[in-house]
């Protein structure tokens, strides 16, 4: 009678969607993909670091008392071709402990249509159109300057970067809008890393890593130990649950399932967010054009993924505890 499995992988397995594994043998012809018995139609999947976090979430953690819906980073201002030039440039740049340069980071290939799937979003969770900080905007800098704990959804539609893909580099990363000029402060160089992450003060249900490289480019390597560098570093952050791509996903794809991901969870207040991601994935398993798992599997709900609580039930807690404080 289960409808929702938790997962506890460590090495190799950390690179495995599980709910792309299938029940039984898939049959032949035009729909296999369609109509292969893939565990996500059973279960709602969640992954968990360690059976110690699972059981330290489940003991001490509360849902988000933060008054806003959302606040979304994307389409930072990379001006790469769209190939890969861009990252094999900064995979050959050693660091050792120095600021990336700024032509590096603004190499990477531009990422237009998050802007899209960032407003949409915003607007399913009725947030204001100044949730969404685009382009020259998504600066180390500004976000810093954020009150990132006022906010139940922090969304980052931007490339990720493994260590391999960096010389020298030891731990995961997020890439934002380089400054416009060389800098000797490895806090405004663009390049957001896991250890810069955890200094970070959240109170959310939810961050998204939403059109991440974390399972491709330079290293060759796949990305599940780092895909749980960053959301250890969330996690220290002061997040509930991270949604993270295992692979470079396709955009039009990304743009679909973040949406009605996200519309599950307007549609049903009380539905947990990894049965959202569930009904979301099965929404794309469908479609003939989107049900290889290239395009609904990449996403994997870490941590403990509770309802993200419409606005007026947030409000409504909030006035219970003025009243009883007062």
């Amino acid at each position: 009678g289960a409808k929702h499995v938790i997962v506890v992988s460590s090495g190799e397995l950390l690179s495995l969607p599980f709910p792309l594994l299938v029940s039984q043998p898939p049959s032949d012809g035009p729909d296999r993909y369609r109509s292969a018995d893939w565990l996500i139609r059973k279960y709602a999947v969640t992954q968990m670091p360690s059976v110690r976090t699972f059981t330290t979430f489940r003991r001490t953690v509360r849902p988000s008392s933060a008054p806003l819906p959302f606040v979304g980073f994307g389409n930072p201002a990379f001006k790469g071709t769209g190939s890969s030039a861009g990252i094999n440039a900064l995979s050959e740049h050693c660091q050792l402990g120095a600021p990336v340069p700024p032509g590096l980071i603004r190499g990477l290939a531009p990422l237009p249509d998050t802007a899209v799937e960032l407003k949409s979003v915003a607007t399913t969770l009725n947030a204001g159109a100044d949730s969404v900080i685009l382009g020259n905007n998504v600066t180390e800098q500004r976000l810093r300057a954020m009150p990132l704990d006022q906010y139940r959804v922090v969304y980052f539609a931007t490339h990720g970067l493994l260590p391999g893909e960096l010389k020298c580099q030891s731990q995961p990363a997020l890439a934002l809008s380089p400054a416009s000029r060389a800098t000797a402060n490895r806090a405004e160089d663009g390049l957001l890393e896991a250890s810069e992450i955890a200094g970070l003060t959240l109170d959310a249900d939810l961050v998204v890593l939403s059109a991440c490289n974390t399972g491709g480019g330079g290293s060759g390597k796949l990305g599940g130990e780092s895909l749980s560098g960053l959301a250890r570093a969330f996690f220290q952050a002061g997040t509930r649950s991270v949604l993270v791509s295992h692979w470079q996903v396709d955009s039009v794809a990304t743009t679909r399932l973040m949406t009605r991901t996200f519309g599950h969870i307007g549609k049903a207040s009380q539905r947990h967010t990894a049965q959202a991601l569930q009904q979301a994935q099965l929404d794309l398993l469908r479609s003939d054009e989107t049900a290889h798992p290239y395009f609904w599997a990449a996403f994997t709900l870490v941590g403990e993924g509770r309802e993200i609580k419409p606005k007026a039930l947030v409000q409504h807690q909030q006035q219970q505890i003025g009243q009883s404080t007062r």
